[in-house]
């Protein structure tokens, strides 16, 4: 593919506030943050999401081990590749959720909807035709790695998983399934906000801090379990937030599409589903986000019209989890408590900084 220097919808729009809707860029905006010569160096021609950037050269083929004139397709952002994957198939109500050692929550709207703490939206984005919003997690994954490494019973839980040549996370949750049986409602009077690496949305506050509340003497197993069910809880309670921040403004998110490591936790699924009410959606394919490339690349060489008429066919539905009636009341009490910690903590925040 010589001599082409072609840029994707996705990138410009997404992290360089590239007006897809009108095809320019603002230039009161990069006038007001001094990148005015910017309109210089990015590419001069920006293609949509499907479209064919070229064709592989016979050099680069050759060293790919590919056919000459393969059709490169224009490119996109690794998480909204998942997105795409994940939404195709139904986009009117689906919420994507692409989980790893943070979380990114997208949603597809045929119309402009702006919200507060959430990035866009951006037209065209990840799905032609539809605007993107774009909320998210700091931290999801590595706050549940880090949560699991703070604890007294690390070692234990290290060394229980070596020895049985397991994931630690299936071991820590055999040690919760046996905490549960004893108690009901293990993590009732512990509370996590998870707001340890600021929080993205819907507070956009990158000076918001994590919380631990409820705490006892407690050691040991039951004790990392039963923190650990609280951290998967808080995570659970911010993506609701998010979702109810969405809604308020004019998205109408009825369902949960999620991709990453978290869905072979079905601990994650469950407080996930419980939390927020919505049921949650897996694809069979392991790695959504491969799979979403699979579907630019299927649209742009002509083997399908759209993006859903080949998710039709590429996309198949890996399970379902859905919320279960009986936690409800539970968790709307405990995510009160989880919105009230954030207030607590912007108190204490302020005081402090009042103080010199």
């Amino acid at each position: 593919m010589s001599d082409a220097d072609i840029a994707s919808v996705c990138t410009l729009t997404c992290k360089w506030n590239y007006l897809a809707h009108e095809s320019r860029f603002s230039d009161t905006l990069l006038s007001a943050v001094g990148l005015s010569d910017i309109t210089g160096k990015v590419p001069p021609q920006v293609l949509p999401l499907g479209s064919a950037a070229g064709k592989l050269s016979p050099r680069a083929a050759a060293e790919l081990g590919l056919p000459p004139g393969v059709v490169v397709a224009t490119g996109i952002i690794d998480a909204h590749a998942g997105g795409l994957a994940l939404v195709s198939t139904e986009p009117k109500g689906s919420l994507a959720i692409i989980g790893g050692t943070s979380n990114c929550h997208m949603v597809v709207n045929p119309d402009p909807v702006m919200v507060p703490g959430v990035w866009g939206p951006y037209f065209g984005a990840m799905l032609p035709g539809w605007w993107l919003g774009e909320g998210g997690q700091s931290a999801a994954g590595a706050l549940l790695d880090w949560t699991l490494r703070q604890s007294d019973a690390w070692p234990l839980l290290e060394a229980t998983a070596k020895a049985e040549d397991r994931n630690v996370y299936a071991v820590v949750n055999d040690w919760l399934a046996d905490l549960e049986k004893r108690e009901p409602w293990p993590a009732r009077d512990l509370h996590v906000l998870s707001d340890h690496h600021g929080n993205r949305s819907p507070r956009a506050n990158p000076h918001a801090r994590g919380a631990v509340v409820g705490l006892t003497l407690e050691q040991g197993k039951d004790a990392l379990a039963r923190l650990y069910l609280a951290t998967l809880q808080a995570l659970a309670y911010g993506t609701r937030h998010i979702i109810e921040t969405m809604n308020a403004a004019g998205h109408r998110i009825e369902r949960i599409v999620m991709c990453g490591g978290g869905t072979k936790n079905p601990y994650w699924l469950r407080e996930n589903a419980d939390a927020t009410g919505c049921e949650i959606h897996l694809v069979s394919e392991e790695d959504a986000v491969t799979l979403g490339a699979a579907l630019l690349g299927s649209v742009a060489c002509g083997a399908f019209r759209s993006f859903p008429d080949a998710a039709a066919t590429l996309v198949r539905p890996g399970g379902s989890f859905k919320a279960r009636p009986e936690t409800k009341a539970f968790h709307d009490a405990k995510y009160a408590v989880y919105l009230q910690l954030y207030e607590d903590m912007e108190r204490c925040r302020s005081a402090m900084q009042a103080w010199h």
